[in-house]
């Protein structure tokens, strides 16, 4: 499989999980995306928003307790 049809099969998925986790340079690279022909631009945008979106509840649900453990734990939080 070459990376064009990686690109076109798993590109959307891959701007959801990117927007989730990194942010801006996301939606730069889904924009090239977009731009060459291998993602529609709305859905890049939609995915990419729906990853912004989840990225929060994400954070605070897995990542905020046990961050906030260990800071407890070396005596960092309040």
């Amino acid at each position: 499989m070459e990376i064009e049809e990686v690109l076109k099969r798993w590109g959307l998925l891959a701007v959801f999980v990117g927007a989730a986790t990194e942010g801006e340079v996301t939606m730069l690279l889904a924009g090239v995306m977009a731009h060459v022909g291998f993602v529609d631009l709305v859905s890049a945008i939609g995915h990419y928003a729906a990853g912004e979106v989840a990225r929060p509840r994400r954070r605070k649900s897995f990542g905020g307790p046990l961050l906030y453990r260990e800071q407890l734990r070396r005596g960092l939080a309040e």
